[in-house]
């Protein structure tokens, strides 16, 4: 899969880029959710199939974020990674249909997530 990971932990983006990549995905990371190429005013559409958010970042945040890329009618699975969970946060994600990852993450959780995205994927596809 194409997997966005959008974080402005340089760290993070490259954990999650080794990591992802050991596990065959084609992975591009960002710190700033504006130097997204959706969000780049050159009309490039979404080109992930799942997007790792992080919820604070600069220039706008994660949820800001994720309205902008339905705006967009961007699709694709999206997942939030933060570390200041909130229920209200937890309901506005699950009222979108985006999951969450509270930091630190387990690596487990975000595999079986994955694995889910790849399967619905392959059923989408032709």
């Amino acid at each position: 899969m194409r997997i966005w990971v959008i974080d402005d932990d340089q760290a993070i983006c490259n954990l999650l880029r080794i990591m992802l990549s050991a596990r065959g995905h084609e992975v591009a990371t960002f710190s700033d959710p504006t130097a997204t190429p959706v969000l780049c005013d050159d009309g490039t559409p979404c080109a992930a199939d799942v997007m790792l958010i992080d919820y604070f970042m600069p220039n706008m945040n994660g949820l800001e974020f994720l309205k902008v890329l339905d705006a967009r009618g961007c699709r694709g699975a999206r997942a939030i990674i933060t570390a200041h969970y909130s229920p209200e946060l937890g309901r506005e994600l699950a009222g979108m249909g985006v999951a969450c990852f509270r930091k630190p993450f387990r690596w487990g959780d975000v595999v079986g997530w994955l694995d889910d995205c790849a399967q619905k994927t392959a059923t989408v596809s032709p």
